[in-house]
């Protein structure tokens, strides 16, 4: 079998190429020879038509070629009946040419003949000799070395790729031998051909080895002719080297090749059928069809595929060999094929026309997919469900390349920030603000370059009312994309931003809670219990007619129901307040005549310290507030205001008229206060309770309602203080309150 590898090399070499028969006569001798195949170079070299010289004799062909003083009917006769290989270099009559070539034999009674036109080199060669300077040009032109010889075997002339290829210049060159500059063994072989061709003068052929100036070897043919003078005496020879090393190269390429392809037609995995197509019978076949289809190939060889039922379908059998006729090659036509067991089985299946000697065949490769379309199908269904279920999720998913376009997406168009048929192919910088398209590009980057998952929060107008929250994961997806999970959390930010509110919210009322239970567990029992030791010890100072201290003690049960009494009206105050049934009513109030009321109210307390209260208030101050929140405020300012006064010590009490507001201010100058308890003073969690210059106690209740209430008139509330400067107390109260009474 012959490799359409083969046949290319052959076909497409720059050689001529002519394949022939010998013909012997009755008693086994050459008579003649017949042409069965040829290359486009022979034809090009000739100018033989190829269909005016297949299956012809020479004879037919050049009828004079008995007169020809080369006998090429022996001479390749003797090669075809004994094998071998000769070189020659001739001259044709008929053609007017000179060639030059080899011809060989690999099986008996046929032989090729490889050669190639050296007409223009011959002609070259003739010319030279008759103008030395015309030779000079010209052999230089020349891309084989050229060289001449005296008769005692130096070196007269060269040209150019002579002197490249042994890498010296003719003046060196000139007047020396081949002992020289070639190896010993090889420069021996060069003088005793040299010798043997002026013994026997006119033209000489060889094939041998020539190493080059690097030292590399090279397979060449000599060709060389004696020169004469004048007087027909040799005085010399010329000579021609041309390199066949590429020839040697392609001629073992075609023999390694029929080997290769003899390997691999047997090794192959795959299913390999030689048909004829003249009659469609099997001609050979490969161990795989024993393999996969289970017959062996006694049972395969000279039957045909449809009388083996070997495809499953004889249309599709029909369909590739009409493709295959047409066209000269199909590749990977997708077909069932039957085992002998009866079993199918898919196939991919391959053809090409090739020849065998000089019968038309189809070359079968068939690759069994069975599993690899099982595994198609098994991936198509889990696809299918992925799809499904990636179709369930309610996420938004997005796939993107490293440029921030869009592939492919997953979205409904209410999800989507811009409403577009389709956003596949548009760049997110196009489609979405420029600081969210930065954020995104960055995003993408970073996971691309760590190969790690990026997991970010955003926000997006999607809806036009409201900023929609979103979480997103992005994934790498090879080396150029990644994949955007998006889902929507706003309801979840809601939810958890209403948690740590209500969170915050029963920190507080536990705190009250707390507060509220000390208050009455300690606070609001300290009084009480002043008031029924001391009516205990008053009874029975009375009992026994000891009224020496009856007065003291009347007062100090009048100072504890006193500030029992407070303290109950700020509870009951605060939990009014905190169970939301305290109604917040603003109405007209004159602040200069309420503050005068409180502070006559509490002047009795002021009095005992020896506290003076002084008044900076305008003529009047109208203001709409609710009268009863302002009037505890006020009371809880001034009496905190006494409590940490010293004895003899002053209060300021001031309203100050603005254009928005009036800002009301009580300013002591008592003990004051530090930084941190200033941050503590108006927190139920964080409230303080500190006893008076006197020792009065308190609970800070009264701070922590102010603030409630000054909450509600949508005004402000601070402290100034100092350590030992004492502290300055202000609010405000807005001046377009609205009003429940018109009057």
């Amino acid at each position: 079998m012959e490799s359409n590898h083969y046949k290319n090399i052959v076909k497409n070499s720059s050689f001529g190429y002519a394949y022939h028969k010998i013909v012997l006569d009755a008693k086994g001798k050459p008579i003649d020879f017949e042409f069965i195949e040829v290359n486009q170079a022979f034809e090009k070299i000739t100018n033989l038509e190829s269909s005016k010289v297949l299956n012809r004799k020479v004879t037919e062909i050049f009828p004079d070629i008995k007169k020809n003083s080369f006998d090429w009917i022996a001479f390749c006769g003797n090669i075809a009946l004994n094998g071998g290989k000769k070189e020659f270099e001739q001259y044709s009559e008929k053609l007017k040419r000179w060639y030059k070539g080899e011809v060989c034999s690999y099986e008996k009674y046929y032989f090729t003949i490889y050669f190639e036109d050296i007409s223009e080199q011959k002609q070259t060669l003739n010319s030279v000799l008759e103008d030395k300077t015309l030779l000079s040009i010209l052999l230089d032109a020349i891309p084989v070395p050229v060289f001449y010889k005296n008769r005692q075997g130096l070196y007269m002339g060269f040209n150019r790729a002579y002197e490249d290829f042994f890498g010296m210049t003719r003046d060196k060159l000139i007047g020396m031998s081949v002992f020289d500059i070639s190896p010993e063994d090889l420069a021996r072989i060069y003088f005793d051909k040299d010798n043997e061709l002026f013994e026997h003068p006119g033209t000489q052929i060889y094939e041998d080895k020539v190493k080059d100036v690097k030292g590399v070897l090279h397979d060449v043919v000599f060709h060389k002719t004696t020169m004469t003078n004048a007087a027909g005496e040799v005085i010399g020879l010329g000579g021609v080297i041309l390199d066949i090393t590429e020839r040697k190269k392609a001629i073992e390429s075609i023999k390694e090749s029929e080997d290769k392809f003899s390997k691999a037609f047997q090794n192959s995995p795959d299913i390999m059928i030689i048909t004829s197509i003249e009659n469609g019978k099997i001609i050979e076949v490969n161990d795989s069809i024993l393999k996969i289809s289970g017959y062996t190939r006694e049972e395969a060889i000279g039957k045909t595929t449809t009388e083996l039922k070997h495809w499953e379908n004889n249309n599709a059998r029909n369909k590739f060999l009409a493709e295959v006729q047409n066209s000269g090659r199909v590749k990977n036509f997708e077909a069932n094929f039957r085992k002998k067991s009866g079993e199918i089985f898919t196939g991919l299946v391959s053809g090409e026309i090739i020849y065998l000697k000089e019968l038309k065949c189809v070359l079968s490769v068939i690759h069994d997919i069975t599993e690899r379309k099982q595994a198609e199908e098994s991936l198509q269904k889990s696809e299918q469900r992925l799809k499904a279920l990636i179709d369930a999720i309610p996420d938004m998913m997005f796939r993107l390349n490293k440029e921030g376009v869009y592939l492919d997406y997953k979205a409904s168009e209410d999800d989507l920030y811009y409403q577009f048929e389709s956003i596949i192919g548009k760049r997110n910088r196009d489609i979405t603000p420029p600081e969210f398209a930065d954020m995104i590009d960055e995003k993408i980057k970073k996971t691309i370059t760590t190969r790690e998952i990026q997991v970010f929060e955003y926000r997006l107008p999607i809806n036009p009312k409201d900023l929609s929250t979103y979480e997103a994961r992005m994934v790498p997806n090879g080396n150029d994309e990644v994949i955007a999970i998006i889902r929507d959390i706003t309801e979840r930010k809601r939810a958890e931003e209403q948690l740590k509110e209500s969170e915050a919210r029963l920190r507080e009322l536990n705190a009250t809670k707390d507060k509220f239970f000390n208050i009455i567990a300690h606070d609001l029992k300290n009084p009480f219990n002043a008031i029924v030791g001391f009516s205990d010890i008053l009874a029975e100072q009375i009992r026994v007619k000891d009224y020496e201290k009856i007065e003291e003690y009347a007062d100090v049960i009048h100072g504890s129901a006193l500030r029992g009494v407070s303290l109950l009206k700020n509870l009951l105050d605060w939990s009014r307040s905190q169970t939301g049934r305290m109604e917040f009513t603003p109405d007209y109030v004159e602040i200069v005549g309420l503050v005068n009321e409180v502070i006559k109210l509490l002047s009795d307390s002021a009095i005992q310290k020896s506290i003076t209260i002084t008044r900076e208030l305008p003529h009047n101050a109208p203001v709409i507030a609710d009268k009863d929140m302002i009037a505890t405020i006020l009371r809880n300012l001034i009496s905190n205001a006494v409590k940490f006064t010293n004895p003899g010590g002053e209060i300021v009490v001031s309203v100050i008229q603005k254009s928005s507001e009036l800002q009301i201010s009580v300013c002591d100058d008592g003990v004051g206060m530090s930084k941190e308890i200033m941050e503590r003073l108006f927190r139920i969690d964080k409230s303080i309770s500190t006893n008076g210059t006197q020792n009065e106690t308190g609970t800070g209740l009264g701070l922590i309602l102010s603030k409630e209430f000054i909450d509600k008139h949508r005004g402000k509330i601070w402290v100034e203080s100092e350590p030992g400067k004492g502290s300055k107390f202000i609010f405000t109260i807005p001046k377009n309150q609205k009003t429940t009474v018109t009057g």
